[in-house]
């Protein structure tokens, strides 16, 4: 929910949330598991979020560090959305451990989504990876998704899948990235740049996806792309 003071999440603040330490939480919830209508940070400890609908929720951001997270959830396992500031709605992954198993997206965010180290592990999801600009610059990401393993788009521009928006980025510069899915491998509606790094897409199968899909510009400059899929796109 967008209200602001509407208590939707086990663990709730209509301010800012920090979690640090080295202490352990384990937090079970018939609605959200933990949510922060500013910035949810989570910088240590171990937690593990069993949900009905989304497992982390942020109006602002999320960002974690150094902490072993374990999420199960009914809708997506981390979530920052702000449709009044977009500049805001950000997800940021630094270092530390983050498993998923999400009935919708893995991690999404609705401006930027970057992932610098860390393990990032999303053993089921609709989508793994979803934001407007979307950067990996290392970390080990594995993702299994029923459509997109990663996504830039805009929000505006959701419904118009064949169409450049212009606005999107999809950039790794490195990292070991390994994505099987039925959707589309690696799918930006803007650019896409890769300068290092391992890429490995499995799937998909279907004719109507495609391993790589983008519709504005495409540059690889470095790194290694493994690629295996349908070729109907």
């Amino acid at each position: 929910s967008k209200d602001d003071n509407n208590v939707d999440g086990a663990i709730f603040a209509k301010t800012d949330i920090t979690i640090n330490g080295t202490g352990s939480l384990e937090v079970i919830s018939t609605d959200h598991g933990i949510v922060g209508k500013d910035d949810v940070t989570i910088a240590g400890g171990n937690i593990v979020i069993n949900s009905t609908s989304d497992g982390i929720q942020a109006n602002d951001s999320v960002a974690i560090q150094e902490a072993n997270i374990d999420i199960t959830c009914g809708k997506d396992g981390i979530q920052a959305d702000n449709d009044e500031d977009l500049s805001k709605g950000y997800v940021y992954v630094s270092s530390g451990t983050v498993t998923i198993s999400a009935g919708d997206d893995g991690i999404t965010a609705s401006s930027s989504l970057q992932i610098d180290g860390g393990t990032v592990d999303i053993t089921n999801s609709y989508e793994g990876l979803e934001g407007q600009n979307v950067t990996i610059n290392g970390g080990v990401i594995s993702i299994v998704s029923s459509d997109d393993g990663i996504n830039a788009v805009s929000a505006s521009s959701s419904g118009e899948a064949m169409q450049a928006d212009g606005i999107s980025t999809l950039k790794i510069t490195g990292g070991d990235i390994y994505v099987r899915t039925q959707g589309d491998g690696v799918d930006s509606n803007g650019s896409f740049e890769m300068t290092g790094g391992t890429l490995t897409v499995m799937g998909p199968t279907s004719g109507a996806n495609g391993s790589l899909d983008v519709n504005g510009s495409a540059v690889i400059t470095g790194g290694t792309v493994i690629m295996a899929g349908a070729s109907g796109m």
